[in-house]
């Protein structure tokens, strides 16, 4: 479920967006509400299926008014709505948290939720020591957006000086294997396309 980036899910949870004073608004526990009953009905029609939710835990880009300690009430909240895994959606993965600047957001959620949670987190990485410097701060995953877009072999060469990195040429991005109307979509993606 995508809770994250300022879509629908995540209007609901900021304070920015949701200017409603029913129980769909106003206290964290309503604004929650939505994103709650979700994941518990998606849960109980599916309860095979592995639940993740993805999360923006702070204001960045398009997600305004969400409060990172907020973001880590609402974790465990999911967490006993039937989440098995939380995405983190960082954005720029290496950087701590706004709020508590001598803390990073990995760590934080992984004691909010505990070990049986699986943690992933996003947010610009490239290099294999990037990832890497995540799963070291307590995450089970990493996934690539970008990184993996602008190198379709990314594993094989996540150290190498050849390693595309953004801005990425047009044609490096064709050479990669992406249709001209993509690289023309990931113009939008500031910096991205060189």
């Amino acid at each position: 479920m995508h809770g994250a980036h300022g879509y629908l899910l995540s209007q609901f949870l900021s304070t920015v967006y949701n200017r409603r004073e029913d129980r769909w608004g106003a206290s964290l526990e309503n604004r929650a509400r939505l994103i709650r009953e979700v994941t518990r009905a998606v849960k109980a029609a599916a309860p095979s299926l592995v639940l993740a939710v993805r999360m923006s835990p702070e204001d960045y880009g398009q997600t305004r008014g969400v409060d990172l300690d907020e973001s880590l009430q609402l974790a465990r909240w999911l967490v006993e709505d039937g989440a098995e895994v939380l995405h983190l959606s960082l954005w720029r993965s290496a950087t701590n948290t706004t709020k508590r600047p001598e803390s990073h957001a990995t760590p934080l959620f992984r004691e909010a939720v505990g070990p049986s949670v699986k943690l992933v987190v996003a947010g610009a990485i490239w290099t294999h020591a990037e990832a890497e410097a995540q799963l070291s701060l307590g995450a089970d995953v990493v996934a690539l957006g970008r990184s993996a877009i602008a190198n379709h072999d990314w594993p094989s060469k996540a150290d190498e000086p050849s390693l595309h990195r953004a801005p990425v040429a047009p044609a490096t991005l064709l050479d990669e294997g992406l249709s001209p109307g993509f690289v023309e979509y990931l113009r939008a993606f500031r910096g991205f396309v060189g």
